[in-house]
């Protein structure tokens, strides 16, 4: 999504900015005077924002909509001022000239989003890749020392003891009322003391139903001794999630024992 848009997005920006005034007096060179090259800058530069822009104005509505106004407002903030401002230029309302500020500063953040993004989604790529490794049994750790309790008592955050290279089936119970994401909030299970991802769920299911069931099964990291419980949501600047999700009655228990 990004990707995409930055690439034709700094594809238009080129022309905004070889045409653009302000450019080629800075740099001393002069763009080819082409039938209607006073136009590039306002029509390309309107290009980029409807294309590359609305993204962000997209998801600063969802944000306001939640009361978290967050980057995604502010930048929808910039670049919407700077818009009208560079129209209002162009029909000659004041003296100014921004169309490459505003597609410069577009395809820039565009830019940051899909590096960002990528990085997210090579991340989970590789956490779920994993989806191999976890937990012993209940076996909690508290700061007093080590309890055992029973299954049914394990809750999001709690740490475990685990049996290095042991396999585990964590099953647990999901409800969501409304819930609106791309992909939902899942459980995942970490690394108590890296907390490094070792496995994680399918996320939640969209939408309101009723208690749902869900298993995750995992092996122990040969390294690990103990494991977290945690649930995280998905993040995502176009779409922020919405809604309620319950994770309750936690139980994990080996299924295989590791051969020696």
């Amino acid at each position: 999504m990004f990707r995409d848009r930055f690439w034709l997005s700094l594809a238009l920006t080129v022309p905004v900015v070889l045409w653009s005034r302000d450019p080629q007096a800075w740099l001393g060179y002069r763009a080819p005077d082409l039938p209607g090259s006073a136009l590039i800058p306002p029509i390309l530069g309107t290009v980029v924002f409807v294309y590359g822009g609305l993204v962000f104005i997209r998801s600063a509505r969802h944000e306001l909509a939640a009361r978290q106004p967050g980057m995604m407002t502010l930048i929808s903030l910039a670049i919407a001022v700077a818009f009208v401002t560079s129209w209002a230029g162009t029909l000659g309302l004041f003296e100014v000239e921004i169309w490459w500020e505003l597609a410069t500063l577009i395809t820039v953040m565009l830019l940051g989003h899909w590096l960002e993004m990528r990085a997210i989604d090579q991340a989970s790529g590789a956490l779920a890749a994993l989806a191999e490794l976890l937990p012993d049994t209940a076996e909690r750790v508290t700061e007093q020392g080590t309890e055992t309790v029973p299954l049914s008592e394990l809750r999001p955050d709690d740490v475990v003891l685990v049996r290095p290279g042991a396999r585990y089936r964590l099953d647990y119970y999901v409800k969501t009322d409304g819930l609106v994401a791309p992909q939902g909030p899942r459980v995942v299970v970490t690394a108590a003391t890296q907390r490094d991802w070792i496995a994680a769920s399918d996320p939640a299911p969209s939408g309101s139903n009723d208690w749902q069931q869900r298993s995750l099964e995992f092996a122990a990291p040969s390294r690990a001794i103990t494991v977290a419980i945690e649930q995280r949501p998905k993040f995502s600047y176009e779409d922020p999630t919405h809604g309620t999700v319950w994770f309750d009655d936690f139980r994990i228990r080996e299924v295989e024992r590791s051969s020696r």
